[in-house]
């Protein structure tokens, strides 16, 4: 677009410690139909300086933007990460005072916040704060939200102007959901016996100073039933398309693709001085369709593509955890009226507000103005979340008791798992023992036996919902194998000691591993409730584990 100087002059002074990037922002959508906003930079303002950035149209929305590593959100490398939008529209009465904006460090902590904010409230719809929100967005007025954020601990930085920036960014750059994506055919419903979850194709987000691209690769099977990528292979480029989805980049040559990210809780485990602690953190998924297929993302493989080495243990956990996975992700698409009602709410107010700067006859006149609109209640949003707060609240809570679901789910994987492959092992080990004439000590059968006897009952516990209990029992069968070692050192022929040794380290790891996720089932559930304390958001938490796609599919 060319320049035309009868456009305003708004002069911008940087106080960050590096350059920005200032970008005329447009938005061609029509007709209720939403398209990528289209961004054109006007100009690059180093840490210290001040410059007159010349305007392209009438009306202009500029915004500062920052490219690089931001420390707070991952240390991960950020395009266009947005700092503060300005408006560039000119006050109309007599020698009305110029267009000067200041970017300062408050600006960028304040969308920087927003953005673990959003994430945060999408993968915890069930939290106090969440729901603290909600009552605010349903207040309907810019103060209303304004005064949510400042009653929170963690997010008072925050304001609805920033969050609608981290939101509209989001939006519009993948650069907000880097990483990689496996994407599973969605499990059926309901789910057959020994249901294997199929994988239909990566998608790998990049963003570093190298390269900004999103790349979906077509999978498929071999003979054995693991998963290749597609030979010739199929790939496609992946974009935002303005609406919150994301698709391909060039509609009906590649592979259609449409999917939805969102923010969902991932339960990982991870060994912490030798003891295993589970913890929920926040991470990002995609659901929608590939090649027309429904599909739903995991950060991690069942079985990575043309690995010759299959992870059993591995599989199995997430064979566990992933039916469970499509519903919650799918309810949490359900959700993200949550943020248009914020976007209403916002754009309604910015709407009144450029009128008023266009009729204002005083800067008082227009500050007065302002402080009117900011208070008063969208109606039609007031109205549609007084609407849809029973269906928020049925959803959230299913959303929640989805993710408990899951942590029982692996609880009884690694408990059933350690106990069958335990039970084998040993009985195994006695046909060897036998068929070299080996002959079991009375104590050693004993010990076996009370151990399968104690199974059984741990079976009947995990069958009924007892979890805490049979995470007590396991523990015990560990401990009663320690008691025989020691009672019957001298009897017990040195295959029984190794035996119930190994034995004994196996149940007690499971007993172990699955008490953490208990707690931290226990933990979550409770800090969620914690209205005072943001509901458990801890800006320390890093991003769930994922597992990279192998070279060579990551790019076109």
């Amino acid at each position: 677009m060319s320049t035309n100087n009868t456009y305003p002059i708004v002069k911008v002074t940087n106080n960050l410690p590096h350059e920005i990037e200032i970008y005329d922002v447009f938005n061609p959508s029509k007709g209720g139909v939403k398209e990528t906003y289209q961004y054109t930079k006007l100009s690059t303002i180093a840490s210290g300086a001040t410059s007159d950035v010349q305007t392209i149209r009438k009306g202009s929305l500029l915004q500062a933007m920052f490219t690089g590593v931001i420390e707070q959100l991952d240390n991960k490398y950020y395009y266009q990460f947005p700092i503060k939008t300005m408006s560039a529209i000119q006050f109309t009465f007599d020698n009305p005072p110029p267009l000067t904006y200041s970017i300062e460090t408050s600006d960028k902590a304040s969308t920087i916040q927003s953005f673990l904010f959003h994430r945060f409230i999408m993968a915890n719809p069930n939290s106090a704060l969440t729901k603290n929100l909600y009552s605010a967005l349903k207040k309907g007025s810019v103060d209303s939200v304004n005064a949510f954020f400042a009653s929170t601990k963690n997010f008072k930085n925050c304001t609805l102007s920033s969050w609608n920036i981290v939101q509209t960014w989001l939006q519009m750059f993948t650069s907000g959901w880097q990483g990689p994506y496996y994407l599973y055919e969605e499990a059926p419903t309901p789910l057959p016996a020994n249901y294997i979850p199929v994988l239909i194709a990566t998608l790998n987000i990049v963003s570093s100073a190298k390269e900004n691209l999103a790349t979906l690769s077509m999978c498929s099977e071999d003979a054995k039933g693991n998963p290749v990528f597609a030979n010739p292979p199929q790939h496609t480029t992946v974009v935002m398309n303005g609406d919150g989805t994301m698709g391909d980049d060039n509609p009906g040559q590649d592979v259609s693709v449409t999917l939805t990210p969102v923010w969902m809780n991932v339960i990982q485990t991870s060994m912490k001085k030798g003891t295993p602690v589970s913890n929920y953190l926040a991470g990002p998924a995609v659901t929608g369709t590939v090649a027309n297929k429904k599909v739903v993302s995991s950060q991690t493989a069942r079985q990575l593509p043309e690995s010759k080495k299959i992870n059993t243990k591995k599989t199995s956990s997430f064979d566990a955890s992933f039916a469970k996975l499509g519903q919650m992700v799918g309810l949490i698409v359900g959700l993200l009226f949550l943020g248009e009602f914020a976007m209403k709410i916002g754009k309604s107010a910015k709407e009144k507000v450029d009128k008023l700067k266009e009729k204002a006859n005083s800067d008082k006149d227009f500050k007065d103005g302002e402080e009117t609109i900011d208070k008063t209640p969208d109606q039609e949003v007031t109205a549609e979340a007084t609407s849809k707060e029973s269906e928020f609240n049925t959803d959230a809570e299913e959303v929640s008791q989805s993710y408990n679901q899951t942590s029982e789910a692996l609880q009884e994987n690694v408990m059933t798992e350690t106990m069958e492959d335990t039970s084998k092992n040993i009985q195994e080990e006695l046909s060897n023992q036998i068929e070299e004439g080996y002959t079991p000590t009375q104590d050693f059968e004993d010990a076996v036996s009370d151990m399968e006897n104690s199974f059984e009952e741990i079976k009947t516990d995990i069958e009924n919902g007892n979890f805490s209990e049979a995470n007590t029992k396991l523990s015990d069968v560990s401990e009663n194998m320690d008691k025989t070692l020691k009672d019957n050192e001298s009897s017990l022929e040195d295959w029984e000691k190794s035996s119930l040794e190994e034995s004994s380290e196996a149940v007690d790891n499971a007993a172990k591993e699955s008490d953490a996720l208990d707690k931290a089932q226990e933990e979550h559930d409770q800090e969620i409730k914690d209205e005072a304390d943001d509901s458990g958001f801890n800006e320390n938490d890093d991003m769930p584990e994922t597992d990279s796609i192998p070279e060579g599919e990551m790019a076109l």
